[in-house]
């Protein structure tokens, strides 16, 4: 009797070490990552927000056209956590890992055509993109 209870103590203890494992395992993301989707657009001053994916200005039209050629880094004290850079289109994807998700970054965007745009925030939840307006070089403020 008090070795199967000792049996059934031992096979519970273990069903809970490893359910434990498991779960630090879901909740430390194992390395997993997450897609961090962006665009750069030209405006009169720069900034960084977080928008629904339905946002007028992430609209590829002559209004809204996005800004080519621009690095855009996610960092967390001083140590660059991401980068990506962006198409003709300013559209970016970056890879994130989930473990740094609802951390704030410092954000930094720098290109030959705009003046540095740099900023703190948290990354993008899902169905939202980041939005970074730059202020072009040798653009007139009000376009």
């Amino acid at each position: 009797m008090m070795k199967t209870m000792m049996t059934k103590l031992s096979a519970a203890r273990g069903a809970f070490v490893v359910s434990m494992a498991l779960g630090v395992a879901a909740v430390s993301g194992c390395g997993s990552t997450s897609t961090v989707r962006g665009r750069v657009v030209p405006g009169d001053i720069g900034i960084v927000t977080i928008v629904p994916e339905q946002d007028a200005r992430l609209a590829s039209t002559d209004a809204t056209r996005g800004i080519g050629d621009v690095k855009v880094s996610l960092k967390k004290s001083q140590a660059v956590i991401a980068t990506a850079q962006t198409g003709p289109d300013g559209w970016f994807t970056m890879k994130l890992d989930l473990r740094a998700s609802g951390v704030r970054y410092d954000i930094e965007a720098l290109g030959p055509s705009i003046y540095p745009v740099r900023s703190t925030s948290y990354p993008p939840a899902e169905g939202q993109v980041m939005l970074i307006v730059a202020d072009e070089r040798g653009v007139a403020a009000g376009r």
